[in-house]
């Protein structure tokens, strides 16, 4: 009996330390956090050249994507590629490098399509309480998109993209929920902001954005490691595929 209590005293601490690890592993509170983690999957899934290489076809593609936004009125913090032309956030945002930051951008565009579909996990827009509002808003976006679809099929890529087993989508979700990143609530409420103010160019740029970290995205795909690419959440993935088809 004293043996049997022994034992269980040992291993509930152990169990408890364990899941304390496992849990603290996603816990990213900082951009440099993130980055390091960002650079241990770089070293462990790339060689040198094919990283090299990769990265100056993604620089090519930004370049690409600086033609096709719209300028639109400068805000405060309007110093980073990011934030420049896109949805208006708080003050002070976390520094933004999409071309390593690329998975945080495509969590960050996949809430969209979770406020349209009506994801429990994401607040849901107040629709109901300016629906005259978001049609207005809807019939200017489609002046820079040529379609409402268009647009929201890109957050619907974006979020497609996150259903695969990538190691650093976990660590994305972790830094935008952490208090240096943009909630959930955070970015609906600033979604409702732009539609009753009628910011159609910067939600049409933010779209674009989401083209290019979808872009990026692939094009950043490791060759060999294929462990990175395989779905994971099976009746998400196929859902989303089934979103595609009917867009």
């Amino acid at each position: 009996m004293v043996k049997l209590l022994f034992k269980t005293y040992i291993i509930i601490p152990i169990m408890f330390f364990s899941v304390a690890l496992l849990l603290g592993c996603k816990k990213v509170r900082t951009l440099a956090e993130y980055n390091r983690l960002y650079q241990k999957y770089v070293h462990e899934n790339y060689t040198t050249s094919e990283y090299s290489q990769k990265l100056e076809k993604a620089k090519k593609e930004i370049e690409y994507y600086k033609k096709s936004i719209t300028p639109v009125l400068s805000i405060e913090y309007d110093n980073n590629q990011f934030w420049k032309y896109l949805i208006i956030l708080p003050n002070n945002p976390p520094e933004f490098d999409i071309l390593k930051h690329y998975h945080i951008a495509l969590v960050f565009c996949g809430r969209f399509a979770d406020l349209w579909q009506g994801n429990k996990n994401m607040p849901s827009l107040v629709f109901n309480d300016f629906k005259s509002e978001f049609e207005a808003f809807k019939n200017s976006v489609v002046q820079y998109d040529g379609s409402w679809n268009s647009l929201t099929r890109r957050f619907l890529e974006a979020k497609f993209e996150t259903n695969f087993d990538d190691p650093m989508f976990a660590y994305a979700e972790a830094f935008l929920d952490s208090p240096n990143g943009i909630s959930r609530k955070e970015q609906t409420l600033r979604t409702e902001e732009m539609i009753i103010t009628h910011e159609a160019t910067r939600f049409s740029n933010t779209g674009k954005m989401c083209d290019l970290a979808v872009d990026i995205y692939r094009t950043m795909m490791p060759y060999k490691n294929k462990d990175v690419r395989p779905p994971v959440r099976y009746s998400t993935f196929e859902k989303l595929k089934q979103y595609l088809k009917n867009l």
